[in-house]
């Protein structure tokens, strides 16, 4: 059996929930636990930081540590909070582009589970060559 609690930033319209674009400015992160291929929202937290200047990535990672979490999908995500995900052995997990709109929450799962987004071995803001 595998077992992930994964935090994903997200942006809620009306009932629906989108992958916010930016890891550290989310209003808000879904926790969301994932067995084998079945996922179910534990719960949202605020991202009650995302107004600091500076530091923000490194309270909203702690907040996300003590949430039990071990996997992050992002959209994007800049390159400090990329090592201090690391430095928690959080694995990270990086939505391809889309040319319009956001992803839906349940889009992003669902690509999880099928194995086909690709983890991030490096900050994606600094990575200029696109693999996918």
């Amino acid at each position: 059996m595998s077992r992930n609690i994964i935090a994903i930033p997200i942006v809620s319209s009306g009932i629906n929930k989108y992958v916010f674009p930016h890891f550290g400015k989310a209003p808000s992160f879904a926790i969301v636990e994932v067995m084998d291929k079945s996922f179910r929202i534990l719960y949202v937290i605020q991202n009650q930081y995302r107004d600091h200047m500076h530091g923000k990535g490194h309270e909203v990672i702690k907040m996300l540590v003590e949430n039990g979490v071990d996997t992050v999908i992002v959209s994007d995500i800049g390159y400090g909070a990329f090592q201090q995900l690391k430095e928690y052995n959080i694995r990270i997990y990086k939505l391809p582009e889309k040319s319009q709109g956001l992803y839906s929450l349940e889009e992003a799962l669902k690509m999880f589970i099928d194995g086909s987004l690709k983890e991030l071995e490096e900050p994606s803001q600094h990575n200029h060559h696109h693999h996918y």
